[in-house]
């Protein structure tokens, strides 16, 4: 939008260009509104770029900012939490994440471990809660895309946790360290680290 001065300098060749069809204050008013509807736009475009996810008493519910008003749609009629980000290690030093996640019906609550790539297919993701947790953990039609973000995005700050599925000498934050199942034990004492020892593999 044009400041003042500019504003004026454009008004004049307004004039100039369109003689006595437009008054002065017509060119003002027609300029107000062009002002109020650019920024009206501008706010509706930012709003909905931030679409937010919202815990009701009936489940989780996506709303944004669309040009016909503020719009809400229901994800489920559940909801669900990450309590807790679970690294296991295995003795070849392969990673794999768990996202051990709560979710809550009025008929039922558990807590699922949930493989940390499903986070990234929407589909696998709603089908592992639903075959895990019961039929009734379902996501309404067309809003299965939104449940993996939403459930991260409810879930706050996440507490971690390192799990090592055998034991003795590992690397352990960037230090080396003996795991054992009661106590580990670095350079610089004892450490808390847990560990799982893996069943040995049969021929």
């Amino acid at each position: 939008m044009l400041d003042p001065l500019a504003w004026a300098e454009t008004r004049k060749q307004l004039r100039a260009i369109a003689g006595d069809t437009f008054r002065v204050q017509d060119l003002n008013q027609m300029y107000q509104q062009a002002r109020r509807e650019g920024r009206s736009q501008s706010g509706i475009r930012s709003l909905s770029a931030a679409g937010r996810y919202l815990e009701t008493e009936t489940g989780i519910v996506y709303e944004k900012m669309t040009e016909r008003g503020l719009v809400r749609q229901p994800v489920t009629d559940w909801t669900g939490r990450i309590i807790e980000w679970i690294t296991r290690v295995d003795d070849d030093g392969q990673e794999e994440h768990i996202m051990r996640t709560q979710v809550q019906h009025p008929m039922h609550t558990t807590t699922l471990d949930i493989p940390g790539e499903l986070f990234g297919d929407s589909n696998g993701f709603g089908r592992f809660i639903t075959g895990r947790a019961s039929g009734i953990f379902t996501v309404y039609p067309a809003m299965h895309r939104h449940l993996p973000h939403a459930i991260q995005s409810l879930s706050g700050a996440i507490p971690r946790k390192t799990t090592y599925r055998f034991l003795g000498w590992a690397e352990h934050e960037g230090q080396r360290a003996f795991l054992t199942p009661g106590m580990s034990v670095s350079a610089a004492g004892a450490i808390e680290v847990t560990t799982r020892s893996r069943t040995p593999k049969t021929a």
